[in-house]
């Protein structure tokens, strides 16, 4: 058998993982799936079709929301363009409104793009007056 050769696999490394800390900070700083609190009428839903609390911060996901709508590449992994969604959010594509209220809500917490908690940070300082969130 000439002609053959056996190679390694090649997988590229991942461009821009999200790390645990900012995915400690986002999801501190949302407090729950997001879609839950922009729309009323959404049931959160884990990865079998189970309820859950909105709140349940170990079963909820990242979404990568993009400054501007195109194709192909992803958001950047930073407090900036992420936002926490249950598995049912995020397992479906969101629509175009939703995106929209994604960026919106983006907008609006901007300032928060730290990663740990500050003093004088008013976003900071509404996670602190909060219950301490459940995590598994």
């Amino acid at each position: 058998m000439t002609g053959l050769r056996r190679t390694p696999i090649r997988r590229r490394p991942q461009p821009d993982p999200v790390t645990p800390e900012v995915r400690g900070a986002v999801l501190l700083r949302d407090g729950g799936c997001l879609l839950a609190r922009l729309e009323p009428a959404h049931v959160c839903r884990d990865a079998w079709g189970n309820h859950h609390d909105p709140a349940d911060l170990s079963k909820l996901s990242l979404e990568h929301v993009k400054d501007q709508l195109r194709m192909g590449r992803r958001g950047a992994s930073d407090p900036a363009h992420l936002v926490a969604l249950c598995y049912a959010a995020n397992d479906r594509v969101p629509s175009k409104a939703q995106r929209t209220m994604f960026r919106e809500y983006l907008a609006t917490v901007a300032e928060h793009t730290h990663v740990e908690l500050q003093h004088g940070c008013p976003t900071c300082e509404d996670i602190r007056r909060r219950k301490p969130p459940r995590v598994a």
